[in-house]
């Protein structure tokens, strides 16, 4: 999933451990994030987006959705029953 935090924050002249601290996350979770391999929670993401202002910032965190986080855990939701209806369970 394609994130602009790295970018974001740079241009904002924040480090890594500055960004972090204000999150309450560990700068390798920063890190992690900006590289593509972590993405972020709703909790997490909704957190970015404040951080930075919110309203279009909460793509900064992967998300490509906007509106209340309530509004985002509903549609996140229906999306994944969509994709569950597409792909019959597979057990063992």
């Amino acid at each position: 999933m394609k994130n602009r935090l790295e970018a974001l924050r740079k241009a904002r002249g924040i480090k890594q451990e500055e960004l972090a601290a204000a999150l309450e996350v560990s700068r390798q979770t920063i890190g992690s994030l900006e590289n593509g391999r972590y993405n972020a929670s709703l909790i997490l993401a909704h957190k970015i987006a404040q951080y930075f202002g919110g309203g279009g910032h909460v793509r900064a965190a992967g998300c490509t959705m906007s509106g209340s986080l309530h509004d985002v855990v509903n549609n996140l939701s229906a999306q994944i029953e969509k994709q569950l209806e597409n792909k019959p369970c597979i057990t063992e």
